[in-house]
């Protein structure tokens, strides 16, 4: 809960950082030099391809990623594709043509009343266990009901 009311409160700078680790993933996809980051890059994709989208905005932000083999490459994830392969050669005109920051958008306009029911139902629920716990110890401790240890 406490996460959500610092991202209400500071939505502007959390949407500045979004932003910039996404324009650096971006850029360092597919780099073989930085295996480490295929997990990231492999959700970028799972993003793209599920999604139906391609890049922050467009799939012209692609051209800033300077490990493809030629500049027509892009991701096969932009495209209808199960290739497993970073880079694809297609035409600009096949690929997704939404912007994936759009798509999320959009998705979290349209469910944020969902997501709120979902976090506080959830705080509630730790209130109350908390109270339970509480008037369980109080119960224990009055009613002397601790285990002799002999």
């Amino acid at each position: 809960m406490a996460i959500l009311v610092l991202i209400f409160m500071k939505k502007e700078e959390v949407h500045k950082q979004w932003n910039n680790r996404i324009d650096e993933v971006i850029s360092e996809y597919g780099n073989e030099s930085l295996t480490e980051r295929e997990p990231v890059w492999n959700i970028l994709n799972a993003v793209q391809h599920n999604m139906e989208c391609c890049g922050r905005y467009n799939v012209t932000q692609w051209e800033r990623n300077k490990n493809k083999e030629n500049s027509t490459q892009i991701p096969c994830s932009c495209i209808k594709s199960s290739l497993k392969k970073w880079f694809c050669d297609v035409p600009r005109d096949s690929t997704y043509s939404m912007g994936c920051e759009e798509y999320l958008n959009t998705w979290f306009e349209n469910n944020v009343l969902i997501l709120t029911a979902i976090t506080v139902s959830l705080l509630i629920t730790q209130i109350f266990l908390i109270r339970l716990t509480g008037q369980l110890f109080r119960n224990i401790r009055k009613n002397n009901i601790w285990p002799n240890e002999s």
